[in-house]
């Protein structure tokens, strides 16, 4: 029997990007968001970059963005300045930032 490790790397496609928790993520209760924060670090931001790697976080952040609204319909989406997505987990630091934007 194949365990699932053995198993091909599958691209899952969303039927929409509203579903996908790395663009359009929850909010998360304090003690878990920093679990989740570290987790998407250590594990999935190499790959995000890897499989996008002319996407700035810029663009990350205005996807994430878009999604507010379910294609121009309110749908009750809830701000939160906590959020954990790939803008503001996978380009390091706010000191790192601007020190790019200078040079």
């Amino acid at each position: 029997m194949a365990r699932i490790t053995d198993l091909p790397r599958v691209k899952i496609s969303f039927l929409s990007n509203h579903l996908n928790e790395a663009l359009n993520p929850s909010i998360f209760v304090k003690g878990l968001r920093s679990f989740v924060r570290r987790t998407v670090k250590n594990q999935s931001c190499k790959q995000w970059l890897d499989e996008f790697p002319n996407r700035s976080q810029t663009d990350f952040d205005n996807s994430s963005q878009a999604l507010k609204l379910w294609y121009g319909e309110n749908y009750g989406f809830t701000e939160s300045k906590n959020f954990v997505t790939i803008a503001n987990t996978c380009f390091g630091s706010k000191t790192e930032k601007q020190k790019n934007s200078t040079n």
